[in-house]
């Protein structure tokens, strides 16, 4: 043990070092996060909403199936009558929706981006509209901002190819590309789910004509009711998915070369330029003024208490630097004992 204090004591310049390091690392990486974790706030992450979101959606799911009505008086058995429409669908149309999808017919919502170089924005929005009209499609928002313009259109998805090659040739071509989102699954099980609740409906109908009491009677409307909410929600949702499998959406955009306008050659605008510079300077110094801001804050606990411990341990109090001079004390002493000629 003497040994050990010893060779402590003869590094103990080694060790201070090392825990400052030690020290200045663990200020360095505390306040970086603390940046990460502002900055990250700052830009909006909202992880708890879509956590929020995400369960909203499965709850919906969960409700989407048939549920047990309330009363089984006189012989009322809804909760029944909500499982027989589900088997009876399934066994009469759920396979065969499954074998449609199968056997290859898919849905898939398409769409297009095509961005184009032009002379004249007025001429190429009439180009445009006129392209759309060509093939039975429909403009959804058209807009000229200086020198671009920005048209959405809808285009019938038998004929999205052909028209997504021909508008590709109203201007100088940039750039364009295709996506595809297969809907498949999504679009025939809430044709399913729709169906299953419409046989209910039915159901709960002929039960409540013939109801023989009145408690039984507002059981089974205020049950209905909620069917038949169920039943439009899934209308629309059903009725905004198949136009969007039925009509591809294709987003173009024209723009004039740069320095123009449709008047004619414009010369840059340097005062501008420059304003832009020292305003985009400015933004950078400022985010730069606030990190460093953040990071003082978060980082002078820690550099606080690190001077406190470095002062207990190594400065004027120097405990541990005293129990190393008490040790080699302890350890010179043994040593002179030991060396002494035994009588």
């Amino acid at each position: 043990m003497n040994k050990i204090f010893q060779k402590i004591k003869e590094h103990e310049s080694l060790f201070q070092a090392l825990f400052c390091v030690l020290v200045l690392a663990v200020v360095i990486l505390s306040g970086a996060a603390s940046f990460v974790s502002c900055s990250a706030k700052k830009a909006g992450y909202r992880s708890e909403a879509d956590f929020g979101a995400v369960s909203t959606s499965a709850i919906n799911m969960k409700q989407a199936a048939p549920a047990a009505v309330m009363s089984k008086a006189a012989g009322f058995a809804v909760e029944e009558a909500a499982d027989f429409a589900v088997d009876d669908y399934m066994a009469e149309s759920g396979s065969k929706a499954q074998g449609e999808a199968v056997q290859g017919a898919r849905k898939l919502i398409y769409t297009g981006n095509i961005s184009v170089q032009v002379t004249d924005l007025t001429e190429t929005e009439k180009n445009v509209a006129g392209w759309v009209e060509k093939f039975g499609g429909y403009i959804t928002s058209s807009s000229i901002s200086g020198r671009y313009l920005n048209v959405v259109a809808r285009i019938p998805q038998s004929r999205f190819n052909q028209a997504f090659e021909e508008g590709s040739s109203l201007g100088t071509l940039n750039n364009r590309s295709v996506s595809t989102q297969d809907v498949t699954e999504q679009f025939f099980d809430l044709s399913a789910r729709l169906e299953t609740r419409k046989i209910l409906r039915e159901r709960l109908e002929s039960y409540l004509k013939n109801a023989p009491k009145i408690e039984d009677m507002l059981s089974i409307e205020r049950e209905l009711n909620d069917v038949q909410g169920e039943i439009e929600s899934m209308e629309g949702q059903f009725r905004r998915l198949s136009n969007q499998i039925d009509f591809a959406t294709i987003y173009f955009d024209a723009s004039l070369p740069p320095n123009t306008t449709e008047q004619g050659f414009t010369y840059p605008n340097v005062g501008k330029k420059f304003s832009q510079f020292w305003a985009d300077a400015l933004e950078f110094l400022a985010s730069f003024l606030v990190g460093i801001f953040y990071f003082v804050v978060y980082a002078v606990p820690f550099v606080l208490a690190a001077a406190l411990l470095y002062f207990i341990c190594f400065g004027r109090l120097g405990l541990v630097r005293k129990l190393f001079a008490l040790a080699g004390k302890k350890s010179a002493k043994t040593k002179e004992n030991t060396d002494k000629p035994k009588n």
